[in-house]
């Protein structure tokens, strides 16, 4: 493993979704939530479409495309707004007019007077590179390696280039990116240590 000096560690435990009430209703339901498929349709316990049933936000799992349909569980409202969306546009399309829902999962915070805004899922990455900014200056952006595919982003009080970034995850370009002729730090990449999950 390796060590990483910081001022102060963040560490969240997630959500818990009240899927009691749904015990028996022999739907595909675990401790992650309620099991849907692209559409944002609920699924049976035996993966079949339950027909005009819809889930969407913190108690939807989903299989992302972007992530090779992982299944995935965000806790966070952007992710509920944008899969509300796409679950109530497929409720009134009709079969043949169904959309996936394709989201990129992202987040920002304000931590310490800190602007904290993330794009991916850094989950399972075993690299990080500072690609614009420095640690130092607590000013930069960093991207998130696995399998050698960029699979995350995050900008401390550095937005501006978070954009391309974003195409890059979405796109999962080869770690670490190089994105066009932007003011680039010292990239070469490094390995995340294990104790930061």
């Amino acid at each position: 493993g390796q060590r990483i000096e910081a001022d102060c560690v963040v560490a969240a435990l997630g959500a818990l979704r009240n899927t009691e009430w749904l015990a028996g209703a022999g739907l595909a339901v675990s401790p992650k939530g309620v099991r849907v498929d692209t559409h944002c349709r609920v699924l049976t316990a035996t993966r079949a479409v339950v027909p005009d049933v819809f889930a969407a936000g913190d108690i939807a799992h989903w299989p992302s495309a972007i992530y090779g349909n992982r299944l995935l569980a965000v806790e966070h409202w952007g992710n509920a707004v944008a899969q509300a969306e796409t679950a109530a546009r497929n409720m009134v399309a009709g079969e043949a007019g169904l959309i996936p829902y394709d989201h990129l999962p992202d987040f920002w915070s304000q931590q310490f007077g800190l602007n904290i805004k993330l794009v991916g899922l850094p989950t399972g990455a075993n690299q990080f590179a500072v690609v614009q900014g420095s640690l130092r200056d607590r000013r930069f952006i960093g991207v998130y390696g696995a399998q050698g595919r960029t699979v995350a982003a995050v900008s401390v009080d550095s937005a501006r280039w978070l954009p391309a970034y974003r195409a890059a995850v979405a796109e999962a370009t080869p770690f670490p990116p190089i994105v066009g002729a932007l003011d680039q730090a010292d990239i070469r990449p490094q390995p995340l240590a294990r104790a930061v999950s």
